[in-house]
């Protein structure tokens, strides 16, 4: 067997050049495709051409040697998965090399056709294919991330070696052609081949770039509205995220902290671990509050970093200069331009929201930054995509699959961040659940604006309660145990008004402060108001035997309730001491003021006329006193609620009809009969606190007889 070893010096010297030109090409000439670890290689054509001219081993070792080289140099490790890929897509296209007929100078328009399709097959087997299995099995990758640069690889490679690729063949299979022929009928045969291919790439070539220049307008429209369902999604995220944390702190607990030396206080590490673990709960990667402080200049009073370098507090201080900073002063929340961030930036998206005081006026503000990078690679994307309009020819199916595949990668951004968003309003709904009812925290997460100050006219009931004595049962008790005994009584009746829609406005203390009507309209929500008082002082037995046994209070609890019906303005109101969703009007301050008149009659239940005539004699209840209050000149007529009427016991209703039969008779200024009257009322339950107060007026009156005008009006100087 004779070696033929001119054939081996041959193969070795295009092994060599083959090599180091894929490397130099590939190394230090690749360009960025817009999909991510996802380049165009030119140096891939140089390992087909090779390949193609001179022969399977040709082909497989280029690719073997010249993938390694780029990765050996390039410092990032070997990439087996990609350099086996190489050899691969060599040794594919060297097997098909004779039927290429280069080197006898037959490589033609029918040879560049069988040519192009052996390649591309080769990309997808090899790129498509091999190197993904590998590239799971070496590297454990996220499936769809590597599929796509799998598929945007062969493409690109795939375009890359057709436009040079195939000109240099035929370039070379014609130089080859002319040495070996030298027949004028031949050259001039050559000359006729030459024009015919010459018109069929051109034509070919400007049909190909229409068509994926149509393409790439599709993919910039898709990519303009990713981003704008991105960004949408990303301020909905910024602005719950940083309302939340504009309610969470009060500007009283940040007055606290004006010095370095405040950080050393023990309520400003409780703080800081409430900011802490908001900022974990939220997704969040800085939730912070600083004040102005003059001359331009913010003062940071507190945040959640936990690095002790980066960390800031009331020592901090620094030159406001975004538009954002200066709308929060003003009261608004407000974002960041989304659109001027630049990935130079770390991915820091920022929100602010005020922090109002007790008066109305802002305080301080609230800050919160998050990151989410895809928004500026997605943009660079883009730009990127533009290079591809300038290489990719022929192949526009390929393309097209390209894009649908780009066009995944970002829906499957989208429903992450989508997934984001929820995770936030999961953790949004916890935090407003103890407060609101389920209907209210529905509204305020699907629309987060809501959260923005403003309010509306409604008609609507009030509810106010308060516990008789609790300022003596606090004295003796520690703090821990004064904690305990408020969670407990609160979360009971708080439990009532949520399970009866009603929307818990506040806690002060003991207090409760709640409200039937809104956001959602309620029907019959007055009696609703009254039935939920009514289930609440039921409860009491229950409480009280819970807390002695218990040992949680001194002495039993007993709540007094006061309600009224009328026109309220509902809505996130910016005077209280933070942002709240609340009510104000006339209305609102007679039920407080009804709660505490409990106190003179000895009562529990007491309700105004205009809430007792909506609930249409569902209710058992008695006529008391025409009275006027602190800070409201007209007259009020206030009733006792009881029971549900149909719930009464006969020993009740004998009650209720004894009572008003005596105040018939006390209204009709008959104080002797009057005074007899309330004696038996006293006879069926003998603390009945309103008969004994009528009664001590009737033995006033016996004794000096009111004036003419008396119009029995009852002034209360008190609250």
């Amino acid at each position: 067997m004779k070696i033929d070893f001119k054939a081996i010096a041959k193969t070795c010297l295009a092994i060599i050049v083959g090599s180091l030109l894929m490397f130099a090409l590939n190394r230090y000439f690749s360009f960025n495709t817009g999909v991510e670890n996802t380049y165009l290689y030119p140096g891939n054509a140089i390992l087909a051409i090779f390949a193609a001219a001179f022969g399977p081993i040709a082909g497989l070792a280029i690719g073997l040697i010249g993938h390694t080289l780029v990765d050996h140099v390039a410092g990032w490790g070997l990439w087996w998965s990609w350099i086996v890929a190489s050899g691969l897509f060599g040794l594919i296209i060297g097997s098909f090399s004779k039927q290429f007929k280069i080197q006898e100078g037959g490589f033609g328009f029918r040879q560049a056709l069988f040519f192009t399709g052996v390649q591309t097959a080769s990309n997808l087997l090899a790129y498509g294919f091999t190197a993904r299995i590998l590239d799971l099995s070496i590297f454990t990758e996220y499936f769809g991330t590597v599929t796509i640069q799998g598929f945007v690889a062969t493409g690109v490679n795939s375009v890359t070696v057709l436009v040079i690729g195939t000109p240099f063949l035929i370039l070379f299979s014609k130089i080859v052609a002319r040495n070996r022929t030298t027949a004028p009928a031949q050259d001039e045969l050559k000359d006729i081949k030459k024009a015919i291919w010459l018109r069929l790439v051109l034509g070919l070539f400007f049909v190909s770039a229409l068509l994926i220049l149509s393409i790439a307008e599709l993919v910039n429209y898709q990519m303009v509205n990713y981003e704008r369902t991105v960004l949408q999604m990303t301020s909905n995220h910024l602005k719950s995220a940083v309302q939340s944390l504009a309610i969470l702190v009060s500007a009283e607990e940040l007055d606290l902290f004006h010095t370095e030396a405040d950080m050393e206080r023990p309520e400003y590490g409780e703080l800081r671990e409430r900011l802490i673990n908001f900022a974990e709960d939220n997704n969040i990667l800085f939730a912070y509050f600083w004040r102005d402080h003059g001359n331009n200049m913010k003062q940071y009073i507190i945040d959640s970093d936990q690095d002790p370098e980066t960390m800031v507090g009331p020592g901090d201080f620094e030159e406001i200069d975004e538009a954002a900073a200066y709308y929060a002063l003003e009261g608004q929340v407000y974002l960041t331009d989304l659109g001027d961030y630049t990935a130079e930036w770390e991915g820091l998206l920022t929100a602010y929201a005020p922090v109002f005081d007790s008066e109305g006026n802002v305080y301080a503000v609230a800050g919160v930054d998050i990151q989410d990078f895809f928004i500026f690679t997605q943009r660079e994307d883009a730009r990127n995509m533009t290079f591809l309009q300038l290489v990719a020819v022929p192949v526009s199916v390929i393309l097209a699959l390209l894009n649908v595949l780009l066009y995944r990668r970002k829906t499957r951004q989208v429903e992450e961040a989508h997934i984001k968003l929820q995770y936030f309003n999961n953790n949004l709904r916890r935090a407003f659940s103890t407060y609101l009812s389920e209907d209210v925290v529905e509204e305020i997460v699907s629309d987060p604006t809501r959260l923005q100050l403003g309010g509306e006219k409604r008609y609507m009931t009030v509810l106010f309660t308060d516990v008789k004595g609790f300022t003596s049962i606090a004295e003796v008790l520690s703090p821990e145990q004064l904690v305990e005994l408020l969670n407990y009584y609160l979360s009971t009746m708080s439990d009532v008004i949520l399970d009866n829609e009603g929307t818990i406005d506040k806690y002060e203390g003991d207090a409760i402060m709640a409200f039937f009507g809104a956001p959602l309209e309620l029907p019959e929500h007055a009696l609703r108001t009254c039935i939920t008082a009514i289930q609440m002082r039921r409860l009491e037995n229950g409480i009280n035997k819970y807390v002695s046994e218990h040992n949680l209070s001194p002495y039993p609890l007993y709540t007094r309730f006061g309600i009224n019906s009328g026109d309220m303005v509902v809505g996130n109101m910016g005077t209280q001491k933070k942002m709240n969703y609340t009510i104000v009007s006339n209305a609102v301050n007679l039920a407080a003021r009804l709660e505490g008149i409990n106190k003179q009659y000895g009562t529990q239940i007491l309700a105004s006329e205009e809430t007792i005539k909506q609930t249409h004699g569902r209710l058992l209840t008695r006529r008391l006193d025409r009275i006027r209050v602190v800070g409201i000149n007209e007259p009020v007529q206030v009733y006792e609620i009881l029971e549900i009427k149909a719930d009464a016991p006969r020993p009740m209703l004998d009650l209720v009809q004894a009572f008003n039969e005596a105040l018939e008779l006390f209204e009709k200024r008959k104080w002797k009969e009057a005074e007899a009257s309330f004696n038996k009322v006293l006879e069926l339950k003998s603390d009945d606190g309103p008969a004994l107060l009528y009664l001590e007026r009737c033995r006033e009156y016996i004794l000096k007889e009111p004036d003419n005008d008396w119009d029995s009006i009852y002034n209360f100087t008190e609250k």
